[in-house]
This record gives C-alpha cells, sequence and structure tokens, in this order.
C-alpha cells in the first residue's frame, strides 16, 4: 500500500512540473530577440511574491534588489565584470576590457540580471544600468520585476535608454494556481484511496511560499507524512479493511467540497478549496445554524438566489446521496426536489382558493352592510386586515421551501463531512499530521541564528574558536550599533559610522567591509534596527523594542580580529567607542590615568578628558554621562544652537500663560469696567463685546507665536548656510 501510495503521488507531482512554467516563459521571451538591443522580461504585477523562484534559474545570476543599502553603480560594475570573467574565463578589470571582449555565441552561457520590486529605484540608477550593459554588447537577459504595471520601467528610464531595449511583457502562474492545483490533483483524485488531514496541507503551504515556491516541498512533506503513517500502523498493529467503502464515502467527500466551494466561492469569498477544508475539519459546529456561524453568512448569501439554482444544487446533491447509509438523505432531498419543481402549480392552487374565500368573505361583507349603512366595526377592520396578511403569508411558499432547504444543507453537510472523520473504520486511509515533519521538510533560512544574542555575549569562551569569526561578528556590530544610539531618543545612526567604527575594530582583517555586510543583514533580518526615511538616506534607527530584547552586555565579547590560527586576541567592546582604535588606547594609557587622577579634583577637566578617543573602565560616571551628551548631539541643536531647546520651553510657558491668563483677563475687566460700567450696555450685549475682545487677544497671541517661531528659523537657515561654508 505504501509504495502504491508513493508511486501514485510522485506521478502527480511529475505531472504538476508543467505548472511552474517560469523557464519556459523565459525561453520563449528571449527565442525572438534582437542582437543588438539588450534582451529584457518583465514581470507584471503580482510577481513580486514569487520572485525567490528566479534564484534557481542559473548559476549565472545577478541580484539587484532595492532594499540593499550598498547597491551602487560601481558595485553592479563589479558584479557584472565578476560574473563575465567567471563565465569566460577572461580577466577584465573594467568596462573597456569587456568591450574588447571576444565572446562566442554560446547560449548556454548568458547572464541573468534580475532587477527585483523596480519601481523602488531612481530613475538614474536604471538609466545607468541599462546604459552599462548596452555599451559592452553583453549576451545578457535583463529581467526586472515590478509589482504594479507594466510601464513602471517606461516611467523609470529615460526614452533613449528604452529604445534599446527589446522588451517583452510575460506572466506566469501564481504561487496559488500552482499549490491549488498540486493538492487538487492529490486530495481530490479520486484513485488515490487516502486523505491527507488539513494540517498537512496548510504546513507544506506555509513552507511552499515561505521559501522556494519549489514543488519539491510540498513532495518532501507527502512523503514523509505517509512514511509516518505507515510505520504508526504498522507498530500498532492495524489491520486494514480492503471493503470497508472508504473509497466510496472519499468520493462523496471529495464530491461535497466542491459543491460546497462553488456555492460560496463567488458570492462569499473567492478563497481556495483548501480554506473551506481546514474550516470544516477545525469547526465541528460549522454548519450549526447559529446567528453568528459562519455557515449563517453563507444562508444570508443563498437566500437570495432563484428557485432554479436551488434546483440545480439539489440534484447534484442527490447524486452525492446515492449510498444506501445515506438512504434518509436521499428521500429527504427528492421531496425538497418536488416541492421546488410544482412551486408554481402550488401557487397558483392557493391563490384559487384565496380567491374563493375571498369572494364568500365579500358577500357576507355586503350583507352585514347593507344592515348597517354607512358604519364599519373597528372589529371588523382588524379581521379583514388581518386576513390579507394571511393570505399574502400563505402565498409566499417559496419562503417556506428555502428554509427547508437551508435545515436540510446544515444536516447533510455536517452528514458528509463528519462522518469521514469520526467513522472508526478509516483510520488506515486517513493520514494525520506529525509536528517533526515540518523541522525535517523546512529548508534553513539564509540568516537562521540557533544561538540568542545574549547567549552568545554571556557564553563567549566555548565559540572563541578558529570558525566562529561570523558568528562573532554579530553581536559586537549589535554592540556597536547599540553605543551609538539612545534608547530614549531614538537618534539616527549614520551606516558608515558604525561600518567605520566595525572596520576600525577588525583593522587587521582586510575582509572586514565584507563581515559588516553580513552582519548588517542579520541584524536587519531580526529586526534589531530599521533603515531611515529618504530624508536621512545612510542611516538606520535602533528600534525601542532591541533594547527591550536584548537591553545588556554582561560579559565582554571574546574574539579574533584575523582569519590566521595564530593570532587571536581578545577585544572588550566596552572599551571601543564610535571612533576609538586598538593602536590610539595603547598610545594614550599614561594620559587615561592623568585624567582618573584630575577627575578627583576637578569635574569641569573630566568633561575635557570625555572628548578623547578612548576610554578606560576606571573612568568616572561623569565622565561617561558628559560622552553621551556629547554623542547624541541632534541637528536641531546645530541649526538653531545649544541653547535651542530651553529657549522653546521658555517659549512655551510664555505663550501658555498669555493664551489662558490674558483673554480672560481682559474680558472680564472688559465687561465690568468698560462695557458696563462706562458705556452702560446691557448684560448680554456686554458679553458679547467682551467676549469679541478676548478672542482678539488669541488672535494676537498666536500671531505673535508664529512670528516668532519664524524668526527661529530664519537664523536657522543662516546659521546653516555658515556651517555649510565653514
Amino acid at each position: 500500500k505504501m509504495e502504491k501510495l508513493l508511486e501514485q503521488v510522485e506521478k502527480v507531482i511529475e505531472s504538476s512540473n508543467e505548472l511552474d512554467n517560469l523557464n519556459d516563459v523565459i525561453k520563449e521571451s528571449i527565442s525572438t530577440r534582437q542582437d543588438d538591443l539588450i534582451s529584457t522580461i518583465v514581470f507584471e504585477s503580482g510577481f513580486c511574491d514569487v520572485t525567490r523562484r528566479l534564484e534557481n534559474l542559473s548559476e549565472n545570476v545577478i541580484f539587484i534588489n532595492s532594499s540593499d543599502q550598498m547597491f551602487d553603480t560601481p558595485t553592479f560594475v563589479k558584479f557584472l565584470l565578476k560574473n563575465i570573467n567567471d563565465i569566460y574565463s577572461s580577466s577584465c578589470k573594467c568596462i573597456k576590457d569587456l568591450k574588447n571582449l571576444n565572446i562566442t555565441d554560446d547560449r548556454t552561457k548568458e547572464l541573468y540580471i534580475i532587477i527585483k520590486h523596480t519601481e523602488a529605484f531612481s530613475s538614474v540608477t536604471i538609466d545607468k544600468i541599462i546604459s552599462t550593459l548596452y555599451e559592452v554588447k553583453l549576451p545578457v537577459i535583463l529581467i526586472c520585476c515590478v509589482s504594479t504595471n507594466r510601464n513602471s520601467l517606461f516611467v523609470k528610464c529615460s526614452r533613449s535608454n528604452y529604445l534599446l531595449l527589446d522588451i517583452k511583457y510575460a506572466s506566469i502562474n501564481s504561487p496559488e494556481i500552482i499549490f491549488d492545483r498540486i493538492w487538487s490533483k492529490i486530495q481530490l483524485e479520486k484513485n488515490i484511496n487516502f486523505i491527507f488531514d488539513h494540517e498537512i496541507i496548510n504546513k507544506s503551504k506555509e513552507t511552499f511560499f515561505n521559501y522556494s515556491h519549489s514543488i519539491k516541498d510540498i513532495q518532501k512533506y507527502l512523503e514523509l507524512s505517509i512514511s509516518f503513517h505507515f510505520n504508526k500502523v504498522k507498530n500498532s498493529h492495524v489491520i486494514s479493511d480492503n471493503f470497508n467503502n472508504f473509497s466510496i464515502y472519499k468520493n462523496a467527500f471529495v464530491d461535497t467540497l466542491m459543491l460546497l466551494h462553488e456555492m460560496t466561492k463567488r458570492y462569499y469569498s473567492e478563497k481556495s478549496i483548501w480554506y473551506l477544508y481546514s474550516l470544516i475539519c477545525t469547526d465541528k459546529n460549522l454548519f450549526d445554524t447559529t446567528n453568528e456561524s459562519e455557515f449563517c453568512r453563507w444562508l444570508s448569501i443563498w437566500n437570495v438566489w432563484g428557485k432554479e439554482k436551488y434546483i440545480e444544487f439539489l440534484e447534484r446533491i442527490k447524486i452525492i446521496l446515492s449510498i444506501d447509509e445515506f438512504k434518509n438523505l436521499f428521500d429527504e432531498v427528492e421531496v425538497l426536489l418536488t416541492k421546488l419543481n410544482t412551486l408554481d402549480e402550488r401557487i397558483e392552487d392557493l391563490k384559487k382558493q384565496q380567491m374563493e374565500l375571498n369572494s364568500i368573505k365579500s358577500s357576507k361583507i355586503k350583507k352585514g352592510s347593507n344592515k348597517n349603512k354607512g358604519h364599519v366595526n373597528k372589529d371588523e377592520r382588524q379581521k379583514a386586515l388581518k386576513d390579507r396578511i394571511e393570505q399574502r403569508n400563505n402565498c409566499d411558499l417559496f419562503s417556506k421551501d428555502k428554509k427547508d432547504v437551508f435545515t436540510f444543507l446544515s444536516t447533510f453537510f455536517k452528514t458528509i463531512f463528519n462522518h469521514l472523520f469520526d467513522t472508526t473504520d478509516f483510520p488506515y486511509n486517513f493520514i494525520r499530521y506529525v509536528p517533526i515533519i515540518q523541522k525535517l521538510a523546512n529548508p534553513s533560512s539564509d540568516y537562521f541564528i540557533d544561538v540568542d544574542l545574549n547567549h552568545l555575549l554571556n557564553n563567549s569562551d566555548q565559540y572563541c574558536c578558529s570558525n566562529t569569526t561570523d558568528t562573532l561578528d554579530v553581536p559586537l556590530s549589535y554592540r556597536i550599533l547599540q553605543s551609538l544610539s539612545n534608547v530614549h531618543t531614538k537618534n539616527f545612526v549614520s551606516i558608515e559610522k558604525w561600518k567605520q567604527t566595525f572596520i576600525n575594530d577588525c583593522s587587521s582583517d582586510d575582509k572586514a567591509d565584507v563581515r559588516f555586510k553580513k552582519t548588517f543583514k542579520i541584524l536587519k533580518q531580526l529586526g534589531i534596527f530599521k533603515e531611515a526615511n529618504e530624508n536621512n538616506s545612510g542611516k538606520v534607527v535602533v528600534l525601542y523594542h532591541s533594547y527591550l530584547l536584548l537591553n545588556e552586555i554582561l560579559e565582554p565579547v571574546k574574539r579574533q580580529d584575523s582569519l590566521t590560527d595564530s593570532e587571536v586576541e581578545i577585544v572588550n567592546p566596552e572599551d571601543c567607542t564610535e571612533i576609538g582604535n586598538k593602536e590610539q588606547k595603547n598610545k594614550d594609557n599614561d594620559l587615561s590615568e592623568e585624567n582618573k587622577e584630575k577627575s578627583e579634583h576637578n569635574t569641569e577637566d573630566e568633561k575635557e578628558d570625555t572628548e578623547d578617543d578612548t576610554c578606560g573602565e576606571e573612568e568616572s560616571v561623569s565622565d561617561d554621562e558628559e560622552e553621551n551628551d556629547n554623542e547624541t548631539e541632534t541637528d536641531e541643536d546645530k541649526w538653531y544652537g545649544s541653547d535651542s531647546r530651553k529657549k522653546a520651553l521658555n517659549n512655551l510657558v510664555y505663550y501658555s500663560i498669555l493664551m489662558f491668563v490674558f483673554p480672560l483677563l481682559s474680558m472680564y475687566l472688559s465687561y465690568q469696567f468698560i462695557f458696563i460700567d462706562y458705556f452702560h450696555y446691557d448684560t448680554d450685549t456686554a458679553a458679547m463685546y467682551s467676549g469679541l475682545v478676548a478672542l482678539s487677544i488669541v488672535y494676537a497671541v498666536i500671531i505673535s507665536f508664529i512670528w516668532e517661531a519664524y524668526k527661529e528659523e530664519k537664523e536657522a537657515e543662516v546659521r546653516k548656510k555658515i556651517l555649510k561654508s565653514d
């Protein structure tokens, strides 16, 4: 059984490979390209969700990502030179060498350049990439992924560069389509005499969308699930009954699931069939007719259907219920179909009966009215009204039939869906989810860190070996970033300043630049910081929650500064400031001791000592506070002056007093002594005029406050020009 099921699953997976038509789309797009233009493929909106599938496109790929802050034109040229040299075994060192390179017409060695989220790049960057590629005349395929529309590339580059592109617009099957079709072939295939748990589908879907978008991920889940299932069955000595009619019930289950999906997808939602399957498996009360259930929302949509639609779906339900075990439901659906098919005749018969009753009642009313002309009894009017309402309700047979249909649907769905899960005869055929499968099937993340940063820092002795340089770079880089920022002010930290501090600490390593880039990506992936806005490009801000998560460094970090095993140096990040280095620290040891002696007698000298490049562990707490105040100097202090905050606070207090005290005081004085005592106005008129006086003073205070702010901005602009000129 197990081998047969694995074989069936493998056939389904192989037949599904055609769904992932990425390679076919690319080959078709470049087959008709023009040699003098750059072959360009634009994947339109929605493709941003599946760009990971391009990573397996070829070995010769250059990825250009909008989230990479380190990317610029020289970096692109470096990537281009490196890949061309690797592909054609050349030694080009500049663009001029690429122009003179003789390249054979070998289509298997084409270079793919993939720009992810093209809209996020500047027009200058896109133009430089296009002009560089056209200048070197290389067999390059440019792939632009856009998340809006096909005109994004046209908008981003100049018209002259746009004419250099041989553009093909393409679209491929989305991951949703691929996943749904694969699982439909497996789960809804009636020849496969097994059914899979909804958790297997959900977990495989999570893996499929979060990692490589590869069909092999789904195959891993299926094969592992089958192996675990049959191993459990074998160990528990469960005997399979081949005549337990599981295939019959599965066919009914599959047909009912597809029927429910068709009944809900156009009106309720466009969710996949597996959303419904998970909903059915997790909520046993899904088909209850309570007001808050999901089923009642569906009923509110089905309530507007016409008679023909009810008949159509009930006929399909009748076919599903052609099993002997569902004989009662089969008889019930036949009764409902008979009622709906004869609905028009029943309504006509009811109308005729009502007309006969109305004629009899009208004759009686005429006889009574002849006796009492001009008078209609109140009770008679109410009775006539009730009769009309009852007649109308009796004629609405369709509403009564719909209520019967809804009650039947609730019973039908409960019976079909719960039967497959509740029957004790089917455990052999029902493959359940095992949590360990997810760990075995999921690929590891590129930036996954198994060791917690605090654990790494506090237990760094065990990691101080020759192969831990990259791992220990992460906490050190984080510690430097934390020292350059302030948890209370959230100041921006310059990436270049952060990088330079890290490189100074790794001065003996010529690969410190590459190591910093790795730590930058890892810390960004962990959510330790976020990039600043466009006005502060090249800067980052440390997120507040990262301080709560990793707020103290209890042990010094031990790391090596070179890649050789013989030269290992222990560095304490606590002893490093933002512009410090090891050589200056050795030279200034004597100066640090002198500063310590001076700090005991004169606190004024401590403020000057804190401006040194390094600091010792013996420095006083006041030195650290003064240094932090100098490091956290903001742009506002530069432009508005060092006393700007104090001045702003004084202005706030001053104008607050003016705003709340002067209007009330002026209103009272003008009301009592001017408009009443002097002009002798009545109280209402005096109150109106005094209110206008108070309002005018409020406007005057606001205008003066705006004028004061305007003057400060002008002074700041002048100071900014002076600083820039200096």
